[in-house]
């Protein structure tokens, strides 16, 4: 990791780049923060108010997907974290560089996963209630515990896996500036695996993102009764929300 020479690196860029990944991890995190203490009616303690329509109730899988992208948008900013994000004559420690470079890696499949399931637990939860399908409490639970923990599960294999890949062959361990504010791993191989999973969760994700539109277009043109929106002016927004937040989640993976 040799220093490199100021001309050839582009510091506002660099320093844009942290500055958007650090305010999108820190408003991530209010985020979640907030909806955590709404869900547990604390807030409502604090006001003096006990209304339970104040009260938002987020999926796990929201929650899930949301701490997803924090871990994401925290990776890019360790080094800023450690006083080293623009220190060109003194790199940071072989550790501190290979564990970025591993968060760094695993993330996008972790927030393609995340989202995908997110996805994938609104449009069964539609299904589930607008056709026959007869699934028991358990297994509907069961499937949304593999829901929450499968993510995690392959973002833990491939953080461990890379740690010790870096360890191994320290060379390919790289904290170049003038192509990317972060550190990297120089190795091909390691680009096409995180490559390829980031490709599979994205297609997964518009396929069902498909579904989900679908549905909703069947379930808005329902007799009121047998739709699961007692507000069918809800249809739209919905929607249009579901789009836009699938979308910008695919367009940030690639």
């Amino acid at each position: 990791m040799l220093p490199l020479a100021i001309d050839d690196i582009d510091l506002e860029a660099a320093r844009a780049f942290i500055a958007l990944e650090l305010s999108g991890g820190m408003g991530m995190l209010i985020l979640v923060l907030s909806a955590w203490l709404s869900h547990t009616q604390i807030l409502a303690r604090i006001n003096g108010t006990s209304t339970p329509n104040q009260t938002v109730n987020r999926s796990l899988m929201w929650f899930n997907f949301s701490v997803s992208w924090i871990i994401s948008c925290f990776s890019f900013c360790l080094l800023f974290f450690e006083g080293k994000q623009f220190h060109m004559d003194e790199p940071p420690s072989f550790g501190l560089c290979l564990t970025q470079a591993a968060l760094v890696y695993a993330s996008s499949p972790l927030t393609g996963a995340t989202t995908f399931t997110l996805l994938f637990d609104v449009w069964f939860t539609f299904h589930v209630a607008t056709t026959n399908t007869s699934s028991s409490f358990c297994q509907r639970r069961g499937i949304r515990i593999l829901l929450l923990w499968l993510p995690y599960a392959l973002w833990i294999c491939l953080l461990v896996g890379l740690l010790i890949v870096g360890g191994v062959k320290p060379e390919i361990v790289q904290r170049n500036l003038a192509f990317a504010p972060y550190c990297t791993l120089e190795s091909s191989v390691i680009i096409l695996l995180i490559v390829c999973l980031s490709l599979i969760f994205s297609l997964a994700v518009l396929v069902m993102l498909v579904m989900l539109v679908i549905s909703l277009y069947r379930i808005g043109h329902q007799q009121p009764r047998s739709s699961p929106f007692r507000n069918q002016e809800q249809m739209i927004p919905f929607m249009i929300r579901l789009v836009i937040f699938a979308l910008l989640g695919i367009l940030a993976l690639t």
